[in-house]
């Protein structure tokens, strides 16, 4: 299999890079992609979104389960914890640090089946409202975990710093599994673009072939747009788009996929990887 990854994203209209509070990693060589976005009323949710998508990419749960997966969450609040610089911080943002802090996690492990190249399954942990959506043959074949536009909230499930929080939610943790042919492409969006994604999908359109057409200067082009027409919520906005072919076929991309362009990360990312074969 080889994977070819494409990373867009913008922060909400008025608001500077700095205070782009999504995250997102991968790792082309473990087949591992994670998008997060970080509770904006929270203390440092861009550190816990980030730390969530960086242990999802390289230290991921053991097991794709609720009682491994809450293991893991707390193994990256107590590393949440430890990175706050308690004794720098005034009375009111220790009040409000004591309160935790809280992200969405949508992550995604691809793997290759041992005996087709050209097929592999799939498996994606999720929790709020950061998508998941598998384009296969120009359909879009699974969505996950809101499956409507009108399933938007302004109160998500989200992943906590603090345990008894989490434990709260482990009933609406998503846990999904599929397969995966050559040619398919997973976009793993946060919500204001995966909410807009689902309406044109409700509305007859593929939008995965509109973002397939965009590149770093046109995506922020199309989201101020979309945004000055109501069209996309004014938040920060993510995709991450992975496209996975058999090594067979390298020289073949989809028809229906052309990656972004991968703009320099360091906000809330890692630095990309490119393309290369798993």
């Amino acid at each position: 299999m080889k994977l070819h990854v494409g990373v867009l994203h913008l922060p909400k209209a008025g608001s500077t890079d700095a205070e782009y509070e999504d995250s997102f990693d991968y790792s082309v060589g473990s087949g591992i992609a994670a998008v997060s976005d970080g509770a904006s009323n929270n203390f440092e949710s861009r550190r816990w979104a980030r730390l969530l998508t960086r242990a999802f990419v390289h230290r991921p749960p053991k097991e794709l389960t609720p009682p491994q997966v809450l293991d893991w969450v707390d193994s990256v609040a107590a590393e949440w914890s430890e990175s706050i610089p308690w004794r720098d911080l005034t009375v009111f943002e220790e009040a409000k640090a004591a309160l935790g802090s809280a992200a969405t996690l949508v992550g995604l492990q691809l793997e290759s089946s041992p005996l087709r190249k050209a097929e592999g399954s799939w498996q994606c942990l999720a929790l709020g409202d950061s998508c998941l959506f598998q384009i296969t043959r120009g359909q879009l074949v699974n969505r996950l975990p809101l499956s409507k536009s009108a399933d938007f909230d302004i109160h998500p499930p989200l992943l906590s710093t603090r345990p008894e929080n989490s434990k709260l939610i482990t009933d609406q943790l998503i846990i999904a599994r599929g397969g995966w042919r050559a040619g398919d492409t997973f976009y793993l969006l946060t919500d204001a673009i995966a909410a807009w994604f689902l309406l044109e999908f409700e509305q007859g359109r593929s939008p995965w072939e509109t973002l397939s057409s965009l590149d770093e200067q046109s995506f922020a082009s199309f989201v101020n747009d979309r945004r000055a027409r109501n069209l996309m919520r004014n938040d920060d906005v993510t995709v991450v788009a992975l496209s996975v072919q058999p090594r067979s076929g390298a020289r073949r991309r989809p028809s229906s996929y052309r990656a972004p362009l991968a703009p320099p990360l360091g906000i809330g990312g890692t630095a990309a990887e490119g393309s290369r074969c798993l």
